[in-house]
Order: structure tokens, then C-alpha cells, then sequence
């Protein structure tokens, strides 16, 4: 559990005051994801967007917005209604959802 705190304590909230509802976007790159790890607020959507020339999928460890079709362009939105932690990986370049380049990270408050 401490290493969830230090993971996440480099993370920028991207809401602003207002309540509306924002868009984080995570390149999807040729063996990573950019950012790796960010935190977003209760009701906003990720964008994932591939930019490199290798195939990779994208799927969430609770399996909900997964993307199975490896693509190497195009992009993906997922909206997160509920606080919690949130990974996800590219199952083509990684094993887990904790280790490697190809994991990531939505903190959601």
C-alpha cells in the first residue's frame, strides 16, 4: 500500500474548480505509455491515443473500456465515474499490470 502513495503522490490532478468534466490524454508509444501514471477526477474521460509504428492492445484490470484489437493508430476514450485505482497494459509487452513500460495508472478522486 506505500508504494501505491509514492506512485501516486508525482500525480497531477487535471480537474479545475467548476465541477466540469475534463479529458487527460495518454499517448500510447512504442513500448510505453505517456504518461505512465496521472490521476483524473470522478466523471472525467481518458483518451488513449496510439502513436508509434507497433501493434499494441490496451486492457483495464477490472476489464471495462478494454481495447483487445492490436492497432498501432487511432485512439480510445474512457470515462471513469468512480473513485478508485484504475491499471491497465498493453498485454503484447507486458505480463502484470504493475511491472514494465507497458502499464499504467488512473488514480481517480
Amino acid at each position: 500500500m506505500a508504494w501505491c502513495a509514492l506512485v501516486l503522490a508525482g500525480c497531477s490532478k487535471s480537474a479545475t474548480a467548476g465541477g466540469k468534466a475534463h479529458t487527460l490524454t495518454v499517448s500510447v508509444r512504442d513500448n510505453l505509455f505517456s504518461p505512465q501514471v496521472d490521476s483524473v477526477s470522478a466523471g472525467d474521460t481518458v483518451t488513449f491515443v496510439w502513436q508509434g509504428s507497433q501493434l499494441h492492445d490496451l486492457v483495464f484490470q477490472d476489464g471495462i473500456g478494454d481495447v483487445g484489437t492490436a492497432q498501432a493508430a487511432g485512439s480510445a476514450k474512457r470515462g471513469f465515474p468512480l473513485s478508485g485505482i484504475y491499471r491497465y497494459r498493453c498485454t503484447i509487452h507486458s505480463t502484470d499490470f504493475t511491472t514494465g513500460t507497458m502499464t499504467g495508472t488512473i488514480a481517480v478522486y
